[in-house]
């Protein structure tokens, strides 16, 4: 039996609490696609990134965790890595706000909805009072032909209503007439017409008051 080819695929676990005090803050290349900031100097304290991610040929996935902090990727970060991947991007915890591009508006992006985005964009994200944890899907633009940043909400697809039949449609399924009681008269038994007139009649009886 010919053994198969190692495929190109390595799982990596990073914890900036392994690390000095003085490097938690500053990440290697390659560890995110965007930079990581503190949002304050309490948030510094806190600091703390635990990644795990899978990388294989055709896509990458990662979990990660992170403390109070805000992502950027700026045009130099584009220029120099030169991806060519979109994101998308599971939360799971907390609301965080996003921003494409420079001019863009930004969006608050809640748990369970999926954030896509466009690496080859400029972009933020921030969460400044709460731990985020979010699970990250990149694949190449050639595997979805996505361009624009933007948040996937779930489809509704209509539940196709059931005609209502009418009265001709109904007696026709069921053997039986459905229509009003003088519709009903005319083609019921004889007599049907002084039927519902008595009826009628009986309705409009007035009661006498009690003395």
């Amino acid at each position: 039996m010919v053994a198969a080819a190692r495929s190109p695929y390595s799982y990596e676990e990073i914890d900036t609490d392994a690390l000095p005090p003085s490097r938690r803050v500053e990440q290697e290349p390659g560890w995110l696609p965007m930079q990581a900031d503190p949002t304050d100097n309490d948030a510094r304290r806190r600091f703390r990134i635990q990644l795990r991610r899978l990388s294989g040929p055709a896509a990458r996935f990662a979990d990660l965790t992170a403390t109070p902090m805000k992502l950027s990727r700026a045009r130099s970060h584009c220029h120099r890595d030169g991806m060519d991947m979109v994101s998308l991007t599971l939360m799971l915890d907390h609301d965080i706000e996003h921003q494409s591009g420079e001019f863009e508006s930004s969006i608050i992006v809640q748990p369970g909805q999926i954030l896509v985005k466009d690496f080859a964009e400029t972009a933020a994200a921030w969460w400044p009072t709460c731990v985020h944890r979010g699970l990250n899907l990149h694949l190449p633009h050639s595997r979805c032909g996505h361009r624009q940043s933007k948040l996937a909400r779930p489809r509704h697809h209509p539940v196709p209503q059931r005609p209502v039949p009418d009265a001709e449609s109904a007696n026709a399924i069921t053997g039986g007439d459905h229509g009003p009681p003088e519709r009903r008269g005319a083609r019921g038994s004889p007599g049907g017409d002084s039927h519902a007139g008595n009826h009628r009649a009986s309705c409009r009886t007035r009661v006498p008051a009690r003395g």
